[in-house]
């Protein structure tokens, strides 16, 4: 039987979670870097911090989903 609707782990309560501690992490990474060098983390980029993340083993997901979280992260939380 063919599944319909989103991939399990997309939007359930589990990858939930997962994408908010990735968010936290994420801010803790930012944080870190911007009390240790400033002006270097104004020129760091996002790829930087997805390298982390992914190292981190935080979800089962790819880089490429991680950064698609990171880019519309605000945006899915007006929803």
């Amino acid at each position: 039987m063919q599944q319909r609707g989103r991939k399990p782990g997309c939007s359930d309560i589990v990858a939930l979670g997962q994408r908010q501690r990735l968010y936290d992490e994420y801010d803790r990474l930012c944080a870190e870097e911007r009390s240790n060098d400033p002006i270097r983390a104004m020129y760091l980029p996002r790829a930087y911090y997805i390298d982390k993340l992914f190292d981190l083993h935080i979800a089962p997901w790819s880089k490429s989903r991680i950064r698609r979280l990171l880019m519309y992260r605000y945006s899915d939380d007006r929803k």
